[in-house]
């Protein structure tokens, strides 16, 4: 599987956040140099990180990222689907038997792929 662009750098913030002592917060501009994420992607993808529930973000002096859980209980599906949606079994690329037998009897559940 192959991940985007953005994807790769939402996963680079999320490691520089679990690096971070419990509770503590990051500056978007400092995980964007210490990361090497251009500031005008990482913008949006805390955007999506925020929406997606992975991550808190305040505005102010004080102000900055965190995560939302313990850097454990984050998968790196979570973060890829936060940003790219959801990944796709293409069926037609794998043997017809493998892909009858995903289609009959294996009902792929999300919390099998994380954590």
């Amino acid at each position: 599987m192959q991940i985007t662009r953005q994807a790769d750098y939402a996963l680079r913030a999320i490691l520089y956040l679990s690096r971070l002592n419990k509770n503590a917060r990051a500056a978007t501009r400092l995980i964007a140099e210490e990361m090497q994420i251009p500031i005008s992607f990482l913008a949006k993808i805390v955007s999506q990180l925020s929406i997606a529930g992975l991550i808190n973000t305040s505005r102010g002096a004080r102000g900055g990222v965190s995560l939302v859980r313990e850097p454990q209980k984050i998968s790196v599906l979570e973060v890829v689907e936060a940003i790219d949606g959801a990944p796709t079994i293409h069926l037609h690329v794998l043997s017809e038997r493998t892909a009858q037998f995903i289609k009959h009897y294996v009902r792929l559940k999300k919390s099998w792929l994380i954590n």
